[in-house]
């Protein structure tokens, strides 16, 4: 390992940062579990009884990064321990949710989920909704603006052969 660094520093640290895309993205699928979600109908309605389901619809605000602005909007769906569902329609006419898995616009797990839970008229939980969403800012939407991230993910999505 110290001999590639010596060797050429560059690729040496280009590497290792596909590697760390890498282990970011697939333990970050493994956490969302994508492939458990439930029905449209079943999370909206889960939503609806967020206080005992710990699910819930997100503004559209806070759905940018996963709707392709064509058609029916997406719609975000976030529980209290990361996972994030994005529902969309293929169907432009009429609204019929299904899970979207594409690697774009999927959802994924979050470090540090962006629910305002609870926190109105209640100062300290406020203070923990605001930490936490910075917190958010920097670990689950920070790296998507470092310099060649859109390679790393790219490759990164790919699997780990492509990075050897």
């Amino acid at each position: 390992m110290f001999k590639a660094f010596l060797k050429n520093p560059v690729s040496f640290f280009r590497n290792l940062w596909h590697r760390l895309a890498y282990l970011h993205i697939t333990e970050r699928a493994l956490r969302n579990k994508t492939h458990l979600a439930p029905s449209f109908e079943e999370m909206f309605l889960a939503a609806q009884d967020s206080k005992n389901s710990c699910w819930y619809l997100m503004p559209a605000w806070k759905n940018l990064y996963h709707d392709d602005g064509i058609g029916w909007p997406e719609l975000k769906f976030c529980h209290t321990d990361g996972r994030e569902y994005i529902y969309g329609s293929p169907n432009k006419a009429t609204p019929e949710y299904q899970i979207i898995k594409d690697d774009w616009r999927k959802g994924s797990y979050n470090y540090f989920p962006p629910i305002k839970n609870l926190c109105y008229n209640n100062p300290k939980r406020f203070i923990l909704y605001v930490v936490s969403s910075i917190l958010h800012l920097i670990f689950d939407l920070g790296p998507s603006y470092i310099p060649f991230v859109k390679r790393s993910l790219d490759k990164a999505n790919r699997g780990p052969n492509v990075l050897d």
